[in-house]
C-alpha cells in the first residue's frame, strides 16, 4: 500500500480547525468516518442495480467530504466519477470502486491520526 500522506492536505485541515475549532472538527469527522462507507456502499449498489443517478450522487458527496478534510486523491477520484457519470455509469466503474475505497481506507488512517492529535 502506497503512503496517504503525501496526498493528506495537512494546510487544508489545519484551515478546517481555524474554520470550525476542534470540538467542531472531532463532529464533523466523526461524520465522515460514519457516513463515508455507507456512500462507498451505495455506489457499489447503485452500480450493480445500473441506478445512474443515484452512483453519481454519491460520488459527488464522497468527494466534497474528502475534499473538505484534504483528502485530495479521494476527492480527484470521485470527482472523475462523478463527471464521467453525467451520461452513463462508465463501464470500468467497479474497477474504480475498488481504487476509490482504498483511496478511503488511506484517508480513514490519516485522518484519525490527525484527528487523535486533537484530542490529545
Amino acid at each position: 500500500m502506497r503512503p496517504f500522506v503525501a496526498t493528506f492536505d495537512s494546510d487544508r485541515f489545519a484551515s478546517l480547525r481555524r474554520d470550525l475549532d476542534d470540538q467542531g472538527v472531532l463532529e464533523v469527522a466523526a461524520v465522515l468516518f460514519r457516513e463515508a462507507p455507507n456512500r462507498i456502499r451505495e455506489l457499489s449498489d447503485s452500480l450493480a442495480k445500473g441506478d445512474r443517478p443515484t452512483f453519481e450522487r454519491a460520488a459527488h458527496s464522497l468527494k466534497s467530504n474528502a475534499r473538505l478534510f484534504g483528502a485530495n486523491d479521494l476527492a480527484d477520484h470521485c470527482a472523475k466519477l462523478e463527471e464521467d457519470s453525467r451520461a452513463k455509469i462508465p463501464p470500468d466503474a467497479r474497477a474504480r470502486l475498488t481504487e476509490i475505497g482504498r483511496l478511503y481506507r488511506d484517508a480513514e488512517v490519516a485522518i484519525r491520526a490527525a484527528v487523535a492529535k486533537i484530542k490529545a
